[in-house]
């Protein structure tokens, strides 16, 4: 999926959701050297020194598993979820991008909720009913609506076809998410089908490229779907290892920049040459994403962002967008901060 450019613009759905899911991925299912990586560049931005401290503070809690600060994030994630989330809660200038905000908010919801339940079964029957019901939202004709325009056909009803709809591996990490925790949901016969649909077309190609709309292919959507299904085997026990392992060496050969080490944005679908600079916005998506299958290459496509796109000034901490380019033989950076 595309991400809109000006970054500065922060919703807070999405952004608490991305928030608990990156944090706490990192401390249940990540190793601790890859943990201490996270810590170490997820600093809040903030205006004073105090602030700072304070925010780093909070951050630390989460990464040590404390279950006092996991669920204030949580109980915001659950209100947004039961008051409901629709495209129209975004005003970003395009349909396709609201919709996309609101595939993402849903499903980084669900990502973050499973993953307390794994640093703490105690919060089960809490939180896995708002996990199915943010999982029923994503199925929805509505919820799909951007892709369904896009193809001409509603993705989730079109599984046999090759058509790419690579934005579907969002919601089947959804799907598979909750499936860990719920081996036996009412759902688990569409993250079947879904994950057998998004692996056919992954390996009919032969660099494992799946479009997300006609012509569009985006790396950070492919680490998704890659993420997608590897979550699905840890949840039902299945083992798609040999051509996970193939299509995560495709990405690391194919989408990572040799100078920054960052993914690009956009690729050609034919000619799998970049259209799109690379951005830390979408290589910490896919760190995140490759986490679920591969860690060590997910540490080190996060190091890329970790050692070249961090900005501190003062005691603002930001996270630069583009990598330093040449611009009239000098050496200078993008101005987009996230």
């Amino acid at each position: 999926m595309r991400h809109k450019k000006n970054t500065f613009k922060v919703v807070g759905t999405i952004l608490i959701g991305f928030l608990s899911a990156l944090l706490l991925k990192w401390v249940v299912f990540a190793p601790p050297s890859s943990t201490d990586t996270v810590q170490t560049s997820s600093v809040t931005t903030a205006s004073n020194a105090h602030s700072t401290e304070t925010n780093k503070s909070s951050a630390v809690s989460l990464f040590q598993g404390d279950l006092a600060s996991q669920k204030v994030l949580a109980q915001k994630v659950i209100a947004d979820i039961e008051r409901g989330i629709t495209a129209n809660d975004f005003q970003t200038g395009s349909a396709r991008y609201d919709g996309e905000w609101a595939v993402g908010s849903y499903q980084m919801a669900v990502l973050g909720l499973g993953q307390v339940i794994t640093a703490h079964p105690k919060m089960k029957a809490t939180y896995l009913p708002v996990m199915n019901r943010g999982v029923e939202a994503l199925l929805t004709p509505e919820m799909n609506q951007f892709g369904s325009e896009a193809w001409g056909s509603e993705g989730l009803r079109a599984l046999g076809t090759d058509d790419g709809h690579a934005y579907l591996g969002y919601t089947n990490l959804a799907l598979s998410m909750l499936r860990l925790h719920d081996p036996n949901n009412e759902l688990a016969s569409v993250n079947d089908a879904l994950t057998q649909a998004l692996l056919r077309r992954l390996e009919q190609t032969p660099y494992g490229i799946v479009e997300t709309y006609p012509n569009e292919v985006y790396p950070a959507d492919l680490a998704a779907v890659i993420g997608s299904i590897a979550l699905y085997d840890t949840a039902t026990g299945q083992d798609h290892s040999q051509p996970l392992k193939k299509l995560i060496n495709h990405f690391d050969q194919n989408y990572l920049d040799d100078k920054s080490g960052l993914v690009f944005q956009a690729i050609d679908a034919s000619s799998r040459e970049p259209v799109d600079h690379p951005r830390a916005s979408g290589t910490s998506l896919s760190a995140y994403f490759l986490s679920f299958a591969d860690s060590e290459v997910a540490s080190t496509v996060f190091q890329s962002v970790k050692e070249h796109q961090k900005l501190e000034i003062f005691n603002l901490v930001g996270i630069k967008e583009y990598p330093k380019v040449k611009l009239l033989g000098t050496v200078g950076h993008c101005q987009e901060v996230m």
